[in-house]
């Protein structure tokens, strides 16, 4: 027994080296495929949104350039360019070394670009793999699952160009991250700092700057406040008590922040509430191929979604689904479980029922909730591993018995 142990130890020992030098090289590879990747015809039409954003920021700051009524105008007026405020100045440090002559400067950016956004879909990984490992506490499953993650080919396929979906993806997941830790000291009745308050304001204000959808995010966070209430079995008094004012502060700085990440909103405040109601009827009917039929985006089925979660989702994820119910007891007899796995669980479900229920245009298979993706996985993989010491701790019990 104690020769297994020390085995089992030695092992985790070498994969953790294992490990270390797969990043290594994923990134280094990422990086390097990034840029070989092709331009697609939307990298364009974003980096033209940036362009008109900027010419805004130019005329408020420093009150020079006069064509900023072109994005008051403009039929994409709303698309959030918050990724570009971050990555504008990664591509000044970047030009400085390298060059693309055969293109010209607008694609020499964008394809410089493209390592960015693979890094954003790399500290995706980083930071799933932190919110698995508030629920299952094992070092060594979770390295696992973050190679199944960024090795999964749909999302790696879009970490090396999607300049929306993929900063959207990473901003999500970063907020949920923050959002559990912040909601588990609450449970613990430990002390939310402020600096974690501001946090949590600057990456929800930074998702919903990339697309303004990202305003389901405060459904997450709704829902994982009930459930910390319900398993810490805290009174609502204390919740208001303590927690007023901090709330009070999340909802000022996301405002602001949110406001400064968006030039559109500098010529009239008012384009807030305009570009909410505009993302849920975007005016572009685009035909998806789905199971042989042609579903438009502006009227898709009720099925549209779970058809392609079915034939996107990896097997192994599933499976995990399929397992749920014989690990659901187990997982929410720990209070912090409850509230990560159940958030996590509950806001997905109420998400894509939203979604449905108010026919919001999508295209293109999963692109605009591909942030639901990760999730799954999460939710999948945590209950694989919960299923899997259950009939360990069976098989355990069984040789015992007949020895």
């Amino acid at each position: 027994m104690l020769y297994n142990r020390f085995m089992q130890k030695d092992f985790k020992k070498k994969f953790t080296y294992i490990y270390n030098s797969f990043l290594f090289l994923y990134i280094s590879l990422g990086f390097y495929f990034s840029t070989k990747t092709g331009i697609s015809t939307d990298e364009f039409i974003d980096q033209y949104n940036w362009k008109l954003s900027f010419e805004v920021i130019n005329e408020f700051l420093f009150n020079r350039g006069d064509s900023n009524f072109d994005l008051v105008n403009y039929e994409w007026r709303f698309h959030g360019v918050g990724f570009h405020y971050a990555s504008q100045v990664y591509l000044y440090i970047l030009n400085l070394f390298l060059n693309f002559e055969p293109f010209d400067e607008e694609s020499s950016k964008i394809l410089l670009n493209h390592s960015f956004i693979f890094l954003t879909f790399f500290l995706s990984g980083i930071f799933a793999k932190k919110i698995i490992d508030l629920s299952i506490k094992d070092n060594f499953t979770s390295q696992i699952f973050i190679i199944f993650y960024l090795m999964y080919p749909y999302l790696l396929g879009h970490g090396f160009y999607n300049p929306k979906d993929v900063p959207f993806l990473f901003a999500w997941l970063l907020s949920t991250y923050i959002s559990l830790n912040i909601f588990i000291k609450i449970l613990k009745n430990q002390v939310v700092l402020f600096s974690s308050i501001f946090l949590i304001s600057l990456s929800t204000a930074f998702l919903l700057s990339i697309r303004i959808s990202g305003i389901l995010i405060f459904f997450q966070y709704f829902i994982t406040l009930i459930i910390t209430i319900t398993a810490g079995k805290i009174p609502i008094v204390k919740i208001g008590k303590l927690y007023s004012f901090k709330i009070f502060l999340f909802i000022l700085f996301t405002f602001v922040l949110t406001f400064l990440f968006y030039p559109i909103f500098w010529i009239d405040p008012f384009n807030i509430l305009h570009s909410i109601n505009q993302m849920r009827e975007i005016p572009y009917g685009v035909c998806t191929l789905t199971l042989g039929n042609c579903m438009d985006a502006l009227n898709l089925p009720s099925s549209y979604i779970l058809i392609w979660l079915f034939f996107k989702l990896p097997v192994l994820a599933l499976v995990g689904l399929l397992l749920f119910p014989f690990v659901e007891k187990k997982i929410f007899s720990n209070p912090e479980r409850q509230v990560t796995l159940g958030s996590l669980i509950l806001s997905s479900i109420i998400i894509v029922f939203l979604l449905i229920f108010f026919n919001v245009n999508l295209y293109d298979e999963l692109r605009h909730i591909l942030f639901l993706i990760p999730l799954i996985i999460i939710i999948s993989f945590s209950t694989i591993y919960f299923f899997s010491k259950d009939t360990s701790c069976v098989h355990i019990k069984y040789n015992n018995t007949r020895s």
